[in-house]
């Protein structure tokens, strides 16, 4: 395979700051300039990203492209039309790629043991100089740990549940055949798109863990717990849907500590007494982060995003069903743990 011509996706709003410590980083490639292209796609900016990148001098080749605000679903569908690369790398705003960034993801698609039905995830790490909210270093924490099972051997199967959009590569045209992001959705839009090249096109997914990116997500509370709810209702969907095996989302909602299960069981026989109970459990959370105990504020905040996924499943799925899987949980080895060597945490 020859050199790449490498199209990198950025979509972005309203973090003009952080998009350019991005943009700066990918200035830094030990990748040639002349082997790369970036689009950002400002998704209704306000905060004068527009102008920044009017003026941004790159020493690659920068595309600056906008819309009306339509989410990211939408900025990549017109990322991936304009791009002039064969191999799609997406980046998010708050993404600071390392400078073997590109060139990690390059060379794991050239290698010859692989043919081109791949795609590629990479780890987004901490800053370890940032302060960070608690449940911002839940979210880092969990990421660390499933990069650690995959290096370790732990975890060997990798599915497209586990591509998320912040680190990734893949052919442009398997996201061409299968029609792109879909805009309809604000959360799981990469997951979706995976599941549907998974599906129509055969491709298969990979950790590499030299691609790496220092993650500085701004998320909120409300907008962490939001990604727990738009995960529980949309594996029902995907799986009433055929659009994903049911051992695997079988697996999502009974794979839990006992801990978990039990407060289930109580939200779903009294739903009333679940935004209390995860009030509780947040505030408690906070509390002990805030006097240095992280230790004991990361197990609640586990509880507290593992519940809201499974209150939100029991929605869309009905709170009876969702409690006859719990029961059998520990009389059935779910034969998708065996096959990716999950153990119960």
């Amino acid at each position: 395979m020859t050199d790449l011509w490498i199209s990198v996706l950025i979509p972005t709003y309203n973090r003009c700051d952080s998009l350019r410590v991005t943009l700066d980083a990918l200035g830094r490639q030990t990748m040639p300039a002349a082997g790369f292209e970036v689009l950002t796609i400002s998704d209704g900016s306000t905060d004068g990203t527009d102008a920044m990148l009017a003026g941004y001098s790159a020493p690659y080749r920068l595309i600056p492209l906008t819309q009306s605000n339509a989410g990211p679903a939408a900025a990549r569908n017109q990322g991936i039309d304009a791009a002039s690369g064969e191999l799609i790398v997406l980046l998010d705003d708050d993404v600071e790629p390392a400078p073997n960034f590109l060139e990690a993801h390059a060379a794991r698609h050239r290698r010859g043991d692989v043919d081109d039905r791949l795609a590629i995830f990479g780890p987004m790490l901490r800053d370890p100089e940032r302060q960070e909210p608690s449940w911002i270093r839940w979210e880092h924490a969990m990421l660390e740990k499933n990069y650690k099972a995959w290096e370790t051997g732990t975890w060997s199967v990798a599915d497209a549940y586990d591509f998320h959009s912040g680190n990734a590569s893949f052919r442009r045209e398997w996201a061409v055949t299968v029609g792109g992001f879909d805009v309809d959705l604000m959360r799981m839009e990469d997951i979706d798109l995976g599941l549907r090249m998974q599906r129509e096109c055969g491709v298969h997914f990979e950790f590499d863990p030299t691609p790496v990116g220092i993650h500085r997500p701004l998320r909120s509370y409300r907008s962490w717990l939001s990604v727990a709810e738009a995960y529980g209702k949309l594996d029902i969907v995907h799986a009433r849907a055929g659009e994903t095996p049911w051992e695997r989302v079988r697996d999502k909602l009974t794979n839990r500590n006992a801990v978990t299960l039990f407060l289930t069981d109580v939200v779903l026989s009294m739903p009333a007494a679940g935004p209390a109970l995860r009030s509780m459990l947040s505030a408690a959370a906070h509390a002990v982060d805030a006097v240095g105990l992280t230790g004991l504020s990361m197990p609640a905040l586990s509880v507290v995003y593992n519940l809201r996924y499974l209150e939100c499943a029991a929605a869309e799925m009905g709170a009876g069903e969702l409690r006859r899987l719990m029961k059998e949980a520990d009389e059935v080895t779910s034969a998708y743990r065996i096959e990716r060597k999950i153990n119960r945490v």
